[in-house]
């Protein structure tokens, strides 16, 4: 066999391959069922809508599915077979960056393909043009649950799978979540939500209750360094075994404290390497981030501390909490002796 040969055979095997994947993912009317349902169900204040998923599930999205928005807008996005979504096409990345602009808050992502999503999904987070706490339906496929991807399901945590079980005239589905906050060791397992056959779920689970408000004791990583008040290092004690930090406080150190006590975390600080050096970070000849903004971007750390202000770049790679702070500047300057500044007033009239 040539090499041309070789080829056309790996094209024809890869895309009966997508075409036995949607085969398996798509039971036409009932999945179009599921997905009218859950349309009303991820947000009962719905601003829009983003429909992201290749052209082998463009169908399911019929005249019954819009009718059930209303005038809810909606983004619609055909993905190619073969586009690589780490790095997507320039028509692509405007119509997602665009779904981001617009403030949507859930998403229906309709894949045959695990890997291609699982792509989407990487390129999403990294460039933020994904909201990641918004809320997804997405088609269940193990690819999505490889190693190199669990850091996604810390930060998507409010997602449903659908997993389509049966025959393709005798079909149910099963609907599941991560398992977040309980962390993912080793291999990750999803934690089945709901069963939905014949028209109907079969225990009406709230499907996207809140994960956040009780974190069940885990440990969360805070990485921050020494900056006065925010935060800064306890006096070293001395005892038998030597000198050792007892810790660190300041003021957005008691306010994560708080934070912990209210959420139930348990946090565990610690400093970037090079700390003292590097403090916020800098930009790398990689490319990367060191310092604070480099824990937190490469997904070490789940918060950080460090006095950040609002800013584009810094809104550029991470979530901000609400402000504990502001500052206004101003500046004064001289009079002019020519100006009548008691005419001010009336100026206008």
């Amino acid at each position: 066999m040539d090499q041309r040969t070789s080829s056309t055979t790996r094209k024809v095997s890869g895309r009966a391959a997508l075409l036995a994947r949607a085969t398996e993912t798509t039971s036409d009317a009932e999945l179009a069922a599921l997905l009218r349902v859950l349309v009303q169900r991820v947000d009962e204040d719905l601003n829009c809508l983003a429909l992201i998923g290749d052209a082998l599930h463009q169908h399911v999205f019929g005249r019954l599915f819009f009718k059930k928005l209303g005038l809810v807008p909606v983004f619609k996005v055909t993905v190619q077979d073969g586009e690589d979504l780490l790095s997507p096409n320039y028509r692509t990345l405007k119509a997602i960056r665009q779904v981001r602009k617009e403030g949507c808050r859930a998403y229906f992502l309709l894949f045959a393909n695990g890997i291609q999503l699982g792509r989407l999904l990487r390129f999403g987070d990294s460039q933020r043009v994904l909201d990641t706490r918004g809320r997804f339906v997405v088609l269940h496929d193990r690819r999505l649950f490889s190693p190199d991807l669990h850091y996604l399901w810390k930060k998507i945590v409010n997602v449903v799978f659908v997993r389509r079980y049966g025959g393709r005239r005798s079909s149910w589905f099963e609907l599941s979540t991560v398992p977040f906050p309980a962390p993912i060791q080793g291999v990750m397992v999803t934690r089945r939500l709901d069963i939905w056959r014949r028209g109907a779920f079969r225990q009406n689970a709230d499907l996207f209750r809140d994960k956040t408000s009780d974190l069940q004791n885990q440990t969360l990583a805070v990485v921050t360094f020494e900056h006065v008040p925010a935060s800064y290092k306890l006096r070293h004690v001395a005892n038998e075994h030597g000198d050792v930090t007892s810790g660190f406080s300041g003021l957005e150190v008691q306010v994560m404290q708080a934070l912990a006590r209210a959420m139930n975390f348990v946090p565990r600080l610690y400093e970037a390497p090079g700390a003292s050096r590097e403090q916020w970070g800098r930009r790398q000849l990689d490319g990367s981030l060191s310092g604070l903004l480099g824990e937190v971007t490469s997904g070490r750390a789940e918060l950080v501390l460090g006095d950040l202000h609002y800013s584009p770049f810094h809104l550029r790679l991470m979530d901000l909490s609400v402000p504990y702070h502001s500052e206004c500047l101003t500046f004064l300057t001289p009079e002019a002796t020519t100006d009548n500044s008691w005419q001010t007033l009336i100026l206008p009239f």
